[in-house]
């Protein structure tokens, strides 16, 4: 007999913004709490970079610093059935890339 795994459908938690991506495949998906006082803003536009469809997903956010450089935090998932070589070399460049060019 196979093992089910219950998710609870609400993660809410008092004091703390919920950024998260589902997955298409069986298990998978990321999610970020971030402390509601601390100033930061999505970065949707990095989730789309580590993002495929079964098979990788990602959140982001980068957190607004007034007095220092801004910081970047991240939860990157990556189904065990996809190829390293094409997570690297078609994800984790571009990304790498994106992030150089901005300076963080």
């Amino acid at each position: 007999m196979k093992q089910q795994t219950i998710i609870p459908k609400k993660l809410d938690l008092t004091g703390y913004e919920k950024y998260s991506t589902p997955t298409e495949a069986d298990k998978g998906g990321t999610m970020l709490y971030v402390k509601t006082e601390i100033k930061h803003k999505e970065r949707k536009d990095l989730n789309k970079i580590c993002y495929k469809s079964m098979y990788l997903e990602s959140t982001f956010i980068e957190v607004i610093n007034q007095k220092q450089k801004n910081v970047l935090v991240g939860c990157i998932y990556k189904h065990p059935s996809m190829d390293i070589k094409e997570f690297n070399d078609d994800f984790m460049n571009q990304l790498f890339e994106k992030l150089n060019k901005e300076e963080k």
